[in-house]
């Protein structure tokens, strides 16, 4: 089992996890795919046309998780495919996006305080499970429409100048902080008493992702090795 999750191979066994060790290395694998995707063919097709295919694919995951019940799209065997979908409306959202900031392209309007565009959509998440609607159109209006718009209007936001390396250190912490997290969660639930592990598994979690993360950044410059350095002291605080 292990090394098929070390190579990126799924395990397809209907309604079982694809990466039994580490669930959530499911949309890492198909971003990687994404990434490849976008270097033969995203990079060279015109704003408008990623624009038409990511409508087309945001329509195909809107019919997907209707039929679902749920955005779960991607995680187990039996829905590994749609996970292609998935991953496709929010790489393709993403690029759109980017290309329009770099242009100046995005409506003057589409713009927050830095504190709005924080906070917004994480009051978005916390607060999903008690809209008045079904799981499935909860999923739908969030995936499709609010964080995309959410993204939007965060990549327009201004930072305080004070807040600027702070900010870059938690992002740089983000992506090897879910790319882990979960195998040692499980690891310190299952060996250390609850009362202990509700404090050490996260703490283990975020000091694995501080180290890999620096050293992965100090092959790239001194700069963002500093970022990772003065968020670790913030978050302990």
């Amino acid at each position: 089992m292990l090394p098929l999750s070390l190579l990126l191979i799924p395990t397809l066994r209907e309604q079982y996890p694809v990466y039994p060790l580490n669930n959530p290395q499911w949309s890492l694998a198909l971003e990687i795919a994404a990434n490849v995707l976008h270097a033969f063919v995203l990079a060279r097709l015109p704003t408008r046309r990623l624009s038409a295919l990511v409508g087309v694919s945001g329509i195909g995951l809107a019919v997907a998780i209707a039929l679902t019940g749920r955005n779960t799209l991607g995680s187990t065997g039996d829905n590994f495919s749609l996970g292609l979908v998935r991953v496709l409306f929010c790489y393709g959202s993403g690029l759109v996006v980017a290309r329009l900031w770099l242009a100046n392209a995005l409506p003057s309007w589409v713009r927050w305080r830095w504190s709005c565009a924080v906070l917004v959509p994480l009051a978005l998440i916390i607060t999903l499970p008690f809209w008045p609607v079904s799981d499935g159109v909860g999923d739908i209006l969030v995936t499709l429409f609010m964080l995309p718009a959410c993204f939007a209007f965060t990549v327009r936001a201004e930072l305080p100048r004070r807040l600027e390396s702070l900010f870059a250190g938690l992002g740089l912490l983000s992506y090897p902080l879910y790319a882990i997290h979960l195998p040692i969660l499980t690891i310190v639930s299952l060996t250390l008493p609850r009362s202990w592990g509700s404090f050490v598994g996260p703490a283990t979690a975020l000091v694995a992702a501080a180290a890999i993360a620096r050293l992965f950044e100090r092959r790239r410059g001194r700069p963002a090795a500093d970022a990772i350095d003065s968020a670790i002291p913030t978050l302990q605080a």
